[in-house]
């Protein structure tokens, strides 16, 4: 689908494209209520140097913390653009949360798309609790919240370790929730969604 626009898995179409046009293929999408354009950040990184790139979208913040020479070893600057989508995958065996994830993309200094990385890095990505709540995610399933990142090979989404970390720790509903921070590493670049 396309940003702002979802198909349910119900309604979900495989369209095969070979060497010829295709014609009388339709695909059903749906608008996403209320759908606004959220995040979108691109900053300059030195792969050699490493660095730390943080941006906010309403309610939601994020950091990505690179390593020296995760991205390579050119001393001269690359592109990390991180972006909000909704253009995600949707599975039966993975519900992404606020129908919503996160692109990643590095592109070094002569044009190419950096996909997998020397070494890993770090993402952090916090959600107000309201908005989880506002999303359908119960209490009880925010703790368990981890992140996936499609993989084409398995035609599937797949989990990475995430370590959930509530705001105040103590809490016990979304009543004194204030934030809830995930954190992962992974080492390649896609898309990412929490689930």
């Amino acid at each position: 689908a396309y940003d702002g626009y979802e198909t349910t898995v119900a309604n979900k179409q495989v369209v095969t494209v070979g060497a010829s046009n295709v014609s009388g293929a339709t695909v059903n999408l749906t608008a996403i209520a209320g759908y606004a354009k959220g995040l979108t950040l691109s900053e300059s990184i030195t792969p050699a140097n490493g660095g730390t790139i943080q941006g906010t979208s309403g309610t939601r913040s994020f950091s990505i913390v690179v390593p020296p020479n995760a991205l390579g070893t050119e001393t001269t600057a690359a592109t990390l653009s991180v972006s909000e989508t909704t253009n995600m995958p949707k599975v039966d065996s993975t519900k992404i949360v606020c129908s919503k994830g996160l692109q990643v993309t590095v592109t070094n200094s002569s044009n190419q798309t950096v996909t997998n990385l020397n070494s890993p890095i770090e993402m952090t990505l916090t959600y107000a609790g309201s908005e989880l709540q506002a999303c359908g995610t119960t209490f009880a399933n925010v703790s368990k919240l981890k992140y996936s990142y499609w993989d084409p090979t398995l035609n599937n989404m797949v989990s990475v370790p995430t370590v959930v970390t509530l705001n105040p720790s103590n809490a016990t509903s979304y009543s004194n929730l204030t934030d809830v921070s995930m954190r992962f590493s992974v080492d390649h670049l896609s898309s990412f969604a929490p689930s």
